[in-house]
């Protein structure tokens, strides 16, 4: 399948290039936020504030003890004089993980950056909680020199998260969104031509990563390969038992395809989701991020429009719980009804 790989495979105007600010920052911003929120009470200590603890219910066993106070507290004496007086302010126990807000960071984190960018106090709340905004790298950095782990949580996939995910969200080069296609089509990773395209831990190589953003060209003829591509991989999620069956049998996958795409039956969506239910967490993040990766091409090249929106909401509403855990603990809801991925999916349909 991977044999002949050529990114150069297009013909036309040339188009492309690094997005300002890219789609996964909404994702990366509520990573950061979080992180922040959970790591309070280590900065309450690391203060040296009087907040009274959170009782620790009869039974349970108490919290482990708080880490050494990082270097950066020294470094930066006057960022932790503003911390201590923000506690010293509030008096009050800090509320449990779950029920923490970003405005709970605009209270004890929001001096550091008073009067920045006209901001009014809600710099995490709102710019950054809603998206409008990405933290910048110095804020990042003077945030984890106080806060460690923070800068990674921003930067890095949190654990659990299917390594492609951001990527899926991020590249402009359709020619990237093939590797989200054929590994639709081989979830396995089992064609040996992945090796050359993969680096240690199933991660883009970086020759690829390069290429997520370099500009490309296409023409009538590559937007018509895409749209067959696309209903081939969308099949093979649905009927992956079908990978080495006769091409027939390929062909009536595709046709169920297109035809649960157009509202005609729902014989492949009760396939799919029955498929959806079978797989590990891991697979399940995989197939979200294949389905969203398709749903972006589509709208880059207008290929396949019916077929990658049937895909992605068959796959949203077969998540399984134990995705929707790790989601919660790593992005959080906060205080919208949606959870971050069905925002996401919602903005994507």
């Amino acid at each position: 399948m991977l044999i002949g790989f050529d990114p150069i495979v297009f013909a036309g105007a040339v188009k492309g290039g690094r997005p300002a600010r890219l789609p996964s920052h909404r994702m990366r911003n509520l990573a950061w936020l979080r992180h922040l929120l959970r790591s309070l009470d280590d900065v309450a200590h690391w203060a040296g504030a009087s907040v009274p603890p959170v009782p620790i219910p009869e039974g349970a066993s108490p919290p482990p003890p708080p880490p050494p106070k990082p270097a950066g507290w020294a470094a930066r004496p006057a960022d932790a004089a503003l911390i201590g007086r923000s506690f010293a302010a509030r008096a009050k126990a800090l509320p449990e993980d779950g029920r923490r807000g970003p405005t709970l960071l605009d209270e004890v984190l929001g001096p550091l950056f008073s009067g920045a960018e006209g901001e009014g106090g809600r710099y995490f709340s709102d710019a950054v909680l809603r998206g409008q905004m990405s933290p910048d790298p110095a804020r990042i950095q003077r945030l984890d020199e106080l806060i460690p782990g923070s800068r990674a949580a921003f930067e890095q996939l949190p654990p659990g998260v299917d390594a492609w995910f951001y990527d899926a969200l991020d590249f402009s080069n359709p020619w990237v969104a093939k590797l989200f296609l054929w590994r639709a089509m081989d979830p396995a990773l089992a064609d040996p031509g992945w090796d050359e395209l993969l680096a240690e831990g199933g991660t883009f190589a970086d020759p690829v990563r390069d290429l997520r953003f370099a500009p490309y060209t296409v023409s009538g003829a590559d937007v018509s390969a895409f749209d067959a591509i696309i209903d081939h991989a969308a099949a093979l999620t649905a009927y992956p038992g079908i990978a080495y069956a006769p091409v027939e049998e390929h062909h009536a996958a595709i046709a169920s395809v297109i035809d649960a795409a157009a509202g005609a039956n729902e014989e492949a969506t009760l396939a799919l989701t029955q498929e959806m239910e079978r797989l590990d967490t891991g697979r399940q993040w995989a197939a979200l991020s294949n389905a969203i990766a398709a749903r972006r091409l589509s709208g880059m090249l207008d290929a396949g429009r019916d077929t990658t929106a049937w895909w992605l909401r068959a796959v949203r509403q077969s998540l399984s719980p134990a995705l929707r855990e790790i989601e919660e603990a790593r992005y959080g809801r906060f205080r919208t009804a949606l959870s971050p991925l069905d925002g996401l999916v919602e903005k994507l349909l």
